[in-house]
């Protein structure tokens, strides 16, 4: 998983090649809950767990992750 933002970017990998953009960002206590919607309209649920990544990793994910969905975010 390859998330962009401006100049900012994280590459993850897993099991399953998806391509599209982050509909929603949650974090509940330690999980980062992302909704993927594909350029199609085919839904993806990720789970991200922290103690998959390093503090400093954990943290970027989930500030770039909800930044994306802040800036597109209708107002």
């Amino acid at each position: 998983m390859l998330l962009t933002q401006e100049d900012n970017f994280i590459e993850l990998y897993g099991d399953i090649e998806f391509v599209g953009k982050i509909a929603k960002a949650l974090v509940f206590f330690d999980i980062l809950i992302l909704q993927l919607e594909s350029y199609s309209g085919v839904n993806k649920r990720v789970l991200i767990v922290r103690s998959a990544l390093s503090t400093q990793a954990w943290a970027r994910l989930c500030r770039l992750s909800l930044q994306h969905c802040e800036a597109t975010e209708p107002k």
